[in-house]
């Protein structure tokens, strides 16, 4: 099956910053889990931070939702010890804080409370 959905990252010090586009299948979000795992190994950061800011358009089925899940687990094993996450509308709200339940996952709606408040930590 074709991939939909497509994501970006970045580094900037220890924050990440991971930009799902986009309404992925599951085909694409194992493909985009992969390559975002793959920059988080080459950089040979040990301890870091993730800012994942998702578009209107950001959405999964429910099997997606369980591959972003244990995408949130790898991320905890492999060194991210805080998330800010900012999302666009309601719907999307209710999935990350239904999906991801974690102590270190904070929602924002807005961008820039989502950096200031990841800087600050």
């Amino acid at each position: 099956m074709e991939k939909h959905g497509e994501m970006t990252c970045y580094w900037k010090g220890t924050l990440l910053t991971v930009e799902p586009k986009g309404s992925f299948n599951e085909e694409g979000l194992k493909y985009a889990c992969t390559q975002v795992k793959q920059a988080i190994e080459n950089s040979g950061i040990k301890h870091w931070r993730r800012l994942e800011i998702l578009d209107e358009k950001t959405m999964g089925s429910p099997a997606v939702l369980d591959i972003a899940k244990d995408m949130y687990a790898w991320y905890d094993q492999n060194g991210c010890y805080l998330t800010a996450v900012v999302v666009k509308n309601r719907i999307q709200e209710h999935a990350v804080s239904e999906v991801f339940k974690s102590p270190t996952v904070k929602i924002f709606i807005s961008l820039v409370d989502a950096i200031n408040w990841i800087n600050q930590q």
